[in-house]
């Protein structure tokens, strides 16, 4: 998922390992809103998923990926 809040400049990532149990999508919507994001995409990466920050990778693909990823998104400061 990738929100933003334009009064604060934020610009959010969330992501979350396959398999794994987390909010659901009307929980998550409504705790971005509270935290004041006004735009987000929701994603379904599945276990092709991978996020790759500060030199390590925080989430991995799937054992049956061929760990070649053909989009991604970059972000630089």
């Amino acid at each position: 998922m990738i929100a933003t809040n334009k009064s604060l400049g934020y610009l959010m990532v969330c992501v979350q390992p396959n398999g794994a149990a987390g909010m659901s999508l009307e929980a998550f919507k409504l705790w971005l809103l509270s935290i004041g994001c006004d735009n987000a995409v929701f994603l379904d990466g599945s276990d092709s998923a991978t996020l790759h920050a500060s030199g390590r990778f925080w989430i991995k693909p799937g054992m049956l990926k061929d760990h070649g990823n053909t989009i991604g998104l970059a972000f630089f400061s």
